[in-house]
């Protein structure tokens, strides 16, 4: 994880395995999990939005790496107590919208900065929470939420 400075790094050797001829893909699937500490980092909240980049990325025993992937991560805490929903021990008022993806121009082709206008109406509105209307938004719609 990094946020300019890498502030856990963790490197896991797997054994290589085994071909099967004619097996299912299903078959291949390996699933490993590395765990670990990071020590106060900074906490995600929907005015601060303290985003990680993770990177995982697989390099062969020559030490060529043959895939790598990156996504955006954040840390909180979400629980309620006494009736009262909190996120990092600090109680919170849900204030939400549903969210057509619709474009008043051009229909259901919606434009990035479309996007973009429309977060930022919601963000000046000082809406918290997004209800997205039936299907799964374009994924730069998620990403301009985080900021």
């Amino acid at each position: 994880l990094i946020r300019g400075d890498t502030v856990f790094s963790q490197s896991v050797a797997i054994p290589p395995k085994k071909c099967i001829p004619n097996c299912e893909a299903s078959a291949d699937i390996q699933e490993y999990r590395l765990e670990g500490n990071i020590t106060n980092p900074r906490l995600w909240s929907a005015e601060i939005p303290n985003l990680y980049t993770l990177t995982l990325s697989i390099v062969d025993h020559d030490g060529t790496c043959r895939q790598s992937e990156a996504c955006r991560v954040g840390f909180r805490t979400v629980d309620i107590s006494s009736g009262t929903l909190r996120v990092n021990r600090r109680k919170i008022t849900i204030c939400g919208v549903n969210h057509h993806e619709h474009d008043p121009d051009n229909g259901k082709v919606v434009s990035f900065d479309s996007m973009r206008r429309d977060v930022e109406l919601l963000k000046q509105n000082n809406f918290n929470a997004v209800r997205l209307s039936h299907y799964p938004h374009a994924s730069s719609f998620y990403d301009l939420c985080d900021y």
